[in-house]
């Protein structure tokens, strides 16, 4: 049997009720406004769900449940940057702290000015900071790893460029690596050597003729070899 939820003010063990509090501190609670303090160490501010304040509620939401989570000290990621560009380390250097959701690549600021990571890393490790329409690049066949900070693994290049990186590396979104592919590259390079009839193909994956009939003539993920 699960352990029973508890009131989450301090030194008190009385059993949840609502809004993360015991029967007697949420009637408390409600009779003074919201008096009950932040259950976080150190944080005075007053209780508002689950017995966090505000910004410790959110935080630990965007942290799997760590309502300190992703509290940094102001040049924490200066010195971090700092130390990568003088290490001369052949192996990556992973970016520690929370990456961007969507994208992956670390986030930073350099001068006041919000950019990726390895951005920022390589700007301080040649002196210059291009336009947006250079990118920081990883260099290919050497760095897959989006989080990486060594600025020996990158280098300034154009869109063109950084697209032809991603061929070779087999890292361009594109066939099985697209978010949309239906098709892992297993499944294409098993479908191209299947020699039975397309239409026994694609009614045992459940799926049309038709891109079966393309992936065997190449139409389509021809990035797989």
């Amino acid at each position: 049997m699960a352990n029973p939820r508890l009131c989450s003010v301090p030194d008190c063990n009385k059993p949840h009720s609502a809004r993360g509090l015991c029967r007697a501190h949420y009637a408390h609670w409600n009779r003074n406004s919201k008096p009950i303090q932040c259950s976080v160490d150190g944080c005075h501010n007053p209780s508002d769900r689950l017995g966090f304040c505000t910004a410790h509620y959110m935080r630990q939401r965007r942290n799997r449940g760590n309502p300190t989570g992703g509290r940094i000290k102001p040049g924490t990621h200066t010195a971090f940057l700092a130390e990568a560009v003088n290490s001369n380390a052949d192996d990556c250097i992973v970016w520690p702290f929370t990456p961007n959701k969507r994208t992956g690549y670390g986030l930073t600021k350099l001068n006041g000015k919000a950019m990726s990571a390895h951005r920022a890393a390589l700007s301080l490790y040649t002196g210059e900071l291009p336009d947006n329409s250079i990118h920081a690049a990883h260099a290919p066949e050497i760095c897959h790893n989006r989080l990486c900070v060594n600025p020996l693994h990158l280098r300034w290049a154009t869109a063109t460029e950084n697209e032809a990186d991603k061929r070779i590396d087999g890292t361009k979104g594109e066939g099985p690596y697209s978010a949309r592919a239906k098709f892992s590259a297993e499944q294409v390079t098993a479908i191209r050597a299947d020699p039975r009839p397309t239409s026994v193909i694609s009614r045992e994956l459940g799926v049309s003729e038709f891109p079966i009939h393309c992936i065997k003539h190449r139409k389509t993920y021809r990035n797989v070899p």
